[in-house]
Formats: C-alpha cells, structure tokens, sequence
C-alpha cells in the first residue's frame, strides 16, 4: 500500500487547505494584536475622565488598599504562632533538627 493513497488526495487537500486557513486566521488576529499595541488604537467612544476624577479614584483605591493592609490574618494567628509555623514548614522535610518551643530539645524532622 503507497504513502499517500490517490484516492485520499482530495481529502488530504481539503484538510491542509482548513489547517491552513486557521493558520491564516490566528496570524492575522495576532499581528493585528501586535499592530495594535505598538501603534495605539482609537481612543473608546465616550469623552476622557477629567484630571481630578483620576485623582478621585486612585485615592478611593488607595483608601480600599490601605484599608485591607490593617485587617488582622485570616485566622487570627498572632505573631509568636506565625513565626514557629513558617520555621516548622521551612524545615519540614529538610532532615534539619532545631529545638522544640515545649521541650527545649532538638528534634529531627
């Protein structure tokens, strides 16, 4: 049986033919993309917002920012808690003894 039966060359070219026209497709869709971001695009339909409603918002942003910053951790964990839980999960798993809080021994993890 040959390689590339001659009964299937239509199928065959109408297959490449599809691949191709995707291919077409998503090249152009991305040079358009390209095009578009080096060389600007047309500023969206609508006037732009004044100088002082930029202003207005970016200190309503900074507001819900500095807002989050001083709610407590999720959990409530305190400080001393924290800390000995990013030590035992820095060294989880590494064979690293360090000394337990409770005992004061040194423990092989």
């Amino acid at each position: 049986m040959p390689a590339h039966p001659p009964e299937l060359l239509p199928y065959r070219l109408a297959v490449y033919g599809a691949f191709g026209l995707v291919c077409a497709l998503l090249f152009f869709a991305i040079l358009r993309s390209v095009v578009g971001d080096l060389y600007g695009r047309d500023p969206s339909a609508g006037t732009p917002p004044s100088p002082m409603a930029c202003l207005e918002d970016l200190d309503r942003l900074y507001a819900q920012v500095s807002a989050r910053a001083v709610q407590p951790a999720p959990g409530g964990l305190e400080a001393p808690l924290l800390a000995r839980e990013l030590i035992h999960r820095g060294r989880k798993g590494m064979g690293v003894a360090f000394c337990d809080d409770a005992s004061g021994l040194a423990v092989h993890h």
